[in-house]
């Protein structure tokens, strides 16, 4: 998804786990965030429904990777994992292209409960996080342009 702000404001924006819970249709809230100082052993606890049934899973920034300093494009990567009902990794990738940043998300997870995990994960699940994951992906476009706005009027009024 491409997203009309710098890659800065958008790594910004994902640094903090508080946008999860206005972005993705899933997430009630977002609580216990753990800051280290660095973005790495970040960690914080969601709160979600799924097909109506409520998770929490525990996410922990175990990766970053900055663009190499001497390369025009600038591409960075953050990678997380997350356990609780389900265990797997998240990754986002951002990528520079001028003022705008093209996003995506990856996710691989595998829910507990064996055979009947794995049975409603392809049954259900799947589709529901997939969609999930498009619709934060657009919320999270249309928030970024609302600050773009909010600061743009802001300025006019000053």
């Amino acid at each position: 998804m491409t997203i009309e702000r710098p890659v800065e404001k958008v790594l910004e924006f994902i640094d903090d786990p508080e946008n999860l819970a206005k972005c993705a249709p899933m997430v009630e809230r977002v609580v216990e965030v753990g800051r280290s100082g660095r973005r790495l052993g970040n960690s914080f606890r969601v709160i979600y429904r799924v097909l109506g049934m409520p998770f929490i899973e525990e996410f922990r920034v175990i990766g970053f990777e900055p663009p190499r300093r001497h390369t025009p494009h600038r591409r960075f990567q953050i990678w997380q994992t997350f356990h609780g009902c389900a265990t797997g990794t998240v990754t986002w990738t951002l990528e520079a292209e001028g003022n705008e940043t093209y996003a995506s998300l990856d996710a691989a997870y595998q829910l507990m409960g064996g055979v009947f995990g794995r049975a409603l994960d392809s049954v259900l699940v799947e589709r529901a996080v997939q969609k999930d994951v498009g619709q934060m992906l657009e919320n999270m476009k249309r928030q970024l342009a609302r600050q773009t706005m909010s600061r743009i009027e802001s300025a006019a009024l000053v």
